[in-house]
């Protein structure tokens, strides 16, 4: 369904924080957090010669190549999953909103 890739999967932030590449069949918003972060490799949703690819790829990468993955993946969550960030975001949503509907 197209509303899916407007949403990121919760399991994203969850594997994201815990310093191991990810290997993702995703489409929209989450593979686009993944590729732009460089926590890993994806690929497209129900893509499964895409995803065979994707993990020799990964398979080929040196340990070291991966642990940078891994480590990108911390870092993506701390910036963009963090509790203060996402609490500051919807903060200046709300005062947005509040300054649009003013009177």
């Amino acid at each position: 369904e197209p509303i899916f890739a407007l949403t990121i999967p919760g399991k994203l932030q969850a594997y994201l924080i815990t310093g191991t590449p990810i290997l993702a069949m995703l489409n929209g918003e989450g593979a686009d957090i993944v590729e732009r972060g460089q926590a890993g490799l994806t690929c497209p949703a129900g893509n499964y010669q895409a995803l065979a690819s994707a993990v020799l790829k990964l398979h080929q990468m040196s340990v070291e190549d991966r642990q940078v993955m891994g480590a990108n993946g911390i870092c993506l969550s701390d910036r963009e999953f963090s509790r203060d960030h996402l609490i500051g975001q919807l903060e200046a949503w709300l005062k947005g909103l509040h300054e649009k509907c003013r009177p």
